[in-house]
């Protein structure tokens, strides 16, 4: 849902913009740390019931996102070696979420990057911020497309079980139905046509 999607991502941003513009920020090591054993435990727990490790719930994206942008803060902010790592969220969260989800992102992230861009060497801050603002709707595009061509793969994988099993119906009744023939001749020119259409 929706707006499940929007609370993961203001929470995590709320407990962000909590520990670095609070006396919590001097225990940035330890909520990170703290961080890091809830997600291995998180992990380890649902691993069980799954081969998939990582499915991209929504207390990945809180976990993910939280701790990458701690580690950043906690390694110099804006001027951090890993700061290179919120392109990867930016990407990254249009294929989990709905693409338009990257613009509540980069709302959250220049919110917390806000005073930091306003220290220090500004020029080459607002540069930093400037190139998520730049990078957003490129993600927004990418997003769009995974989704479109997602959607596209579902439509074929749907319209082909219809066609196989009226073909199945098809091979063992007797007499042959017309209607069924039909059935199969449309839905397959409708996939064709979907298809060309996409290409």
């Amino acid at each position: 849902m929706k707006i499940k999607e929007i609370l993961t991502l203001v929470l995590a941003f709320v407990v962000i913009f909590l520990v670095v513009n609070t006396p919590l920020y001097d225990y940035i090591a330890f909520i990170i740390a703290l961080i890091i054993i809830f997600s291995v435990i998180f992990v380890l727990i649902k691993k069980r019931g799954s081969r998939n490790v990582l499915s991209g719930s929504h207390d990945e994206v809180f976990f993910v996102t939280t701790g990458i942008i701690l580690m950043v803060f906690l390694t110099d902010g804006l001027n951090s070696s890993i700061f290179f790592l919120m392109y990867f969220l930016l990407f990254g969260v249009v294929f989990i979420y709905r693409p338009i989800m990257v613009f509540l992102l980069l709302i959250g992230l220049i919110a917390v990057f806000i005073n930091p861009v306003l220290q220090g060497d500004v020029f080459s801050n607002v540069i930093k911020i400037s190139s998520l603002i730049l990078l957003a709707p490129i993600a927004f595009f990418f997003g769009n497309e995974f989704e479109r061509r997602k959607t596209l793969e579902e439509k074929i994988e749907s319209t082909t079980a219809d066609i196989l099993e009226d073909a199945d119906e098809l091979l063992y009744s007797e007499p042959k139905e017309n209607e069924k023939i039909n059935d199969i001749i449309e839905k397959s020119e409708e996939l064709r046509e979907e298809i060309e259409e996409e290409s």
